[in-house]
């Protein structure tokens, strides 16, 4: 089936949020285009929704398309999916996809556990498999940015929520690069 203009417009608009995913203001033209292109989905008066009241989420299953069975959860903020909860292999097998469609943000891969070093460390172990709950392959762990000492097959941080976000970060780095998209730029903290 050859695509339509609308199909080429739309997926112009996702690709463009998708490179651009703090940019609220990219979602709001897409919410105009879809109320004037395509009335009758809702998708439009979601958007607009959720921009305005950021504290309003969605959550549901996330199916694979192609397969048509569940590999995880997501949520979706300010009218598009964000976040992804998953296990290590579902989210290897399926990043590309998920970060094509969608401007994604936040990754939680269900089925890792934080290694808790001597002194009050925590980090990720490298391994070729799956094996133990806290090691992860090479191409996540490559991509972690460790916060104090490293050593040569431990990623190493202060705090637990300190390592989980930092492999967030890696998730969506490796994601973003298999789907072809731009090195994201994160806000500050103290921005938003």
């Amino acid at each position: 089936m050859t695509p339509t203009k609308l199909d080429i417009d739309r997926g112009a608009f996702i690709r463009r949020i998708c490179e651009h995913p703090f940019d609220d203001s990219l979602r709001l033209i897409f919410a105009d285009w879809l109320e004037e292109n395509e009335p009758e989905d809702e998708q439009y008066k979601t958007l607009r929704r959720q921009i305005a009241d950021s504290s309003i989420e969605w959550r549901s299953y996330l199916q694979a398309y192609s397969m048509g069975y569940m590999v995880g959860e997501y949520s979706s903020r300010r009218g598009l999916m964000e976040e992804v909860h998953m296990t290590c292999a579902d989210f290897m097998r399926h990043a590309e996809m998920l970060f094509k469609n969608n401007p994604i943000t936040r990754v939680s891969l269900t089925d890792r556990k934080v290694w808790k070093g001597f002194y009050g460390v925590y980090g990720w172990l490298i391994s070729r498999s799956y094996e133990r709950q806290d090691t992860l392959r090479f191409e996540l762990w490559k991509k972690l940015e460790p916060k104090i000492e490293t050593y040569p097959k431990h990623r190493v941080y202060e705090s637990e929520s300190q390592a989980f976000e930092e492999l967030s970060r890696a998730c969506v780095d490796y994601g973003r690069e298999l789907a072809r998209l731009p090195k994201l730029e994160w806000p500050s903290q103290g921005a938003g």
